[in-house]
Order: C-alpha cells, then structure tokens, then sequence
C-alpha cells in the first residue's frame, strides 16, 4: 500500500506567520520591512566589517548591511532574536549611527541559507540571497509525485 501525501506548500516556510512590524519609539525612523530586491535597486555606498553597505539612489534615509544576508538597518528593532537563532553566529550586535543596538552581519559569509532569521525577525528587516533555482527545486521535491 502506498500512502501519498498532499503538501499544498510552496515553501517549507510559507504557512508560518510573520509576527508583523513592530512600531518604533523614534519617529524618525522607516517602519518598512526588507526589499528583498534591494540588492538590484539599491546602490553600494562603501564596507563595514568586511561586507557592502547599500543606500537607495535616492534621498532616502535607508541602510542595509550585507549582500547575502541583507539587513535593513532602519526596520531593526534591536531584538538580537536572530543572533539566537542563527546556528553559526552570522549577525553581532552593533551600534549604529544614532546610538541604537541594532544586529549587523558580520560574518555573512558563513550563511547556510537555513533562513530561520528571516522567521524569526519581528520586523522582517532580514532578507538571505537565496542560490538561483532554489525555490523551484525545493517546489518541485514538495509536489506529489
């Protein structure tokens, strides 16, 4: 007897809910999630510790830390929830220009794409550089055969 099972699921993660943005105490900052695209919209402004800080083409006020982890700096609540949750240390607390605790990606490099900072941020200020194909090969393994 064969049991088949039906995973309606696009991605492991997808049915997992995101806990939303959180409100920030000072007004001056963007209360926006990640673009996961920043990396073709956003343009290199210099390095920190070792990996490319991005700003927009324009005059606004938006930061993000890394390439193949993407931080964005203004939507960091300072939780440290995903240096919990990061199972070969990839972020470090820093302090950013306005004097707040923010997480920085110092060591992107050893990223293995398990995406668990992703699930766990509040507000949904990380975004990890997935490998091309790899969301229509995980899709493909979930369907039915």
């Amino acid at each position: 007897m064969t049991i088949r099972h039906s995973l309606a699921l696009k991605h492991p993660f997808q049915s997992l809910p995101r806990i939303g943005l959180a409100k920030r105490q000072n007004a001056d900052c963007t209360d926006v999630p990640i673009d996961p695209e920043f990396r073709n919209k956003l343009k290199v402004s210099g390095s920190h510790d070792g990996h490319l800080v991005w700003i927009p083409r324009t005059d606004i006020a938006s930061t993000v830390h890394g390439t193949i982890v993407g931080v964005h700096i203004e939507s960091c609540v300072g939780c440290l929830k995903c240096i919990s949750a990061c199972p070969v240390a990839v972020f470090v607390p820093w302090t950013d220009n306005l004097g707040r605790t923010v997480v920085d990606p110092a060591r992107e490099t050893e990223c293995m794409n398990c995406l668990l900072c992703e699930i766990v941020c509040p507000t949904d200020a990380i975004s990890i550089q997935r490998d091309p194909g790899s969301t229509e090969t995980l899709d493909s393994l979930l369907h039915d055969v």
